[in-house]
């Protein structure tokens, strides 16, 4: 019990400080060391907040993450939306997203 209760509270750290711009990792070290905790895989744990918190995120922007795999919706002229109303910007949508997807990974 007292394994799921550590657990818990590294976990409510990791979701608290995985939005700021300091290491959530960092975090969860620094409470290991402040109240003396172990776990018997301390690394393994990490990796399963870590994909704990990637997927709440996926979860609850799923929307949006479809939004953005769609093309814009046209506006009342036919083109898609404002930067597309230049010519030569026109169809660029798709790779734009390609890119953006690949410096992600």
């Amino acid at each position: 019990m007292e394994d799921i209760l550590r657990a818990v509270a590294l976990g409510v750290i990791q979701g608290l400080t995985e939005f700021l711009p300091i290491s959530s990792s960092g975090h969860l070290i620094v409470a290991r060391e402040l109240f003396g905790w172990e776990f018997a895989y301390d690394l393994t744990f990490d990796a399963a907040l870590h994909l704990g918190t990637t997927a709440a995120v996926i979860a609850f922007f799923w929307s949006e993450w479809l939004a953005m795999l769609r093309p814009p919706t046209p506006s009342p002229d036919g083109y898609p939306d404002a930067i597309c109303r230049i010519p030569a910007h026109r169809g660029h949508f798709h790779r734009a997203l390609l890119l953006a997807v690949t410096a992600l990974v």
